[in-house]
């Protein structure tokens, strides 16, 4: 009997000693944070990275119904995500790759953002003597605006992710790699455009010509600025189409209205 009791003791001590390093083991792994609005995930494009090379990697937002976060350019109102990074050395990162935004109207505001699931891509240089075999830890803080028609909340998460580090071109993850790989698809990039511009008496005329453009009539376009303050975006914008290119009509943000046009 006694020996009985011995053994169930052993075995109960074993289970409550692996009870209490579990949580050191799941603290560890990478995997989606949350807030009441918001969740968001560090994920690769690829299975892995190579030494010397660029990888890529997104923050995954899956967004509540009824919420939104923002684009570079807000809009009206609203602010961008911010991401700031802690990188192993001889790690760099770029600039978020901006995916398309939606137009978000509300009472009489229009801003720019997303709904639903979407990825923000980061370029990221690996050095040369990143070890094949081993792991790179990145960690993000990513500060997100969530919106919804009546409040916004600031949503502060930190985001990890242990990215391998193998010789070779690496195969796209499974997952993720597909919906990255379509926002740097849609990325905006050099084309071989010729654009011009005017502002007279608040309105802002945009001709866009050459390259792609020629011969074409996608239909409706909509022009998104960069910048705030440069673009009236609550005004309706009009465009039309000739052989060479297309023309957009639109109002004059606040600061064209004050300071005018510069450079060439």
């Amino acid at each position: 009997m006694r020996d009985r009791r011995v053994g169930r003791l052993f075995r109960f001590l074993s289970l409550f000693a692996l009870l209490l390093a579990a949580p050191t083991v799941a603290i560890a792994q990478a995997g989606p944070q949350r807030s009441e609005r918001i969740e968001a995930e560090l994920v690769s494009m690829s299975r892995w990275a190579a030494p010397g090379g660029t990888a890529v990697v997104a923050i995954r937002q899956d967004i509540r119904p009824g919420w939104h976060t923002y684009w570079r350019n807000p809009g009206d109102s609203g602010g961008a995500t911010t991401l700031k990074w802690t990188l192993p050395q001889g790690v760099r990162a770029g600039e978020i790759v901006w995916p398309l935004p939606e137009r978000q109207r509300l009472q009489g505001l229009v801003n720019y953002g997303y709904e639903d699931v979407v990825y923000l891509p980061v370029p990221l240089e690996i050095p040369a003597n990143a070890r094949p075999g081993t792991s790179l830890p990145l960690t993000v803080k990513a500060l997100f605006l969530v919106c919804s028609a009546e409040m916004c909340v600031p949503d502060d998460l930190t985001l990890t992710l242990d990215l391998p580090i193998r010789e070779g071109a690496a195969p796209q993850d499974p997952a993720h790699g597909a919906a990255i790989t379509r926002v740097l698809e849609q990325a905006p990039r050099p084309a071989g455009i010729t654009a011009r511009v005017s502002l007279e008496n608040g309105v802002l005329t945009l001709t866009a010509t050459g390259g792609p453009l020629a011969g074409r009539n996608p239909g409706p376009s909509y022009f998104f600025p960069y910048q705030a303050g440069t673009v009236d975006h609550a005004s309706a914008q009009s465009g039309s189409w000739g052989p060479n290119g297309m023309t957009l009509v639109l109002g004059a943000g606040g600061k064209l209205l004050s300071g005018g046009l510069t450079g060439p």
